[in-house]
């Protein structure tokens, strides 16, 4: 069974990933995705705060996964549709039962508060 999404934070997600990768470094990882190695490390190491989408989609992107797999992907996404308004047909299919939950559970607060 493949795992599509991960509860883990970034950083503890992003270990794993590291660990059971191709790469032999940080250096390796970052020279081949445009990535500078130093801020991999603090990322890795949970030193750095979690990295803009885009930097996800990259570093998703270096492991072959699509940056849902990600739970601070997910949560940014989750925040701009609340923002925004309105999901893409290819977003909803992406979103684990907890992500619909919670989109819920959001939408439901804010029509209170209205």
């Amino acid at each position: 069974m493949k795992i599509e999404y991960t509860e883990k934070p970034f950083a503890e997600a992003f270990a794993d990933l590291f660990h059971n990768s191709k790469y032999r470094s940080l250096r390796e990882f970052g020279r081949k995705n445009s990535i500078d190695h130093t801020y991999l490390s603090r990322l890795k190491n949970g030193q750095a705060k979690n990295p803009s989408d885009e930097v996800m989609k990259t570093i998703a992107k270096g492991f072959g996964i699509d940056p849902w797999y990600f739970r601070e992907y997910r949560r940014g996404k989750l925040a701009k549709i609340i923002r925004e308004g309105g999901l893409d047909k290819q977003d909803i299919g992406k979103m684990s039962p907890q992500d619909i939950q919670i989109v819920q559970e959001l939408l439901e607060y804010y029509q209170k508060q209205k």
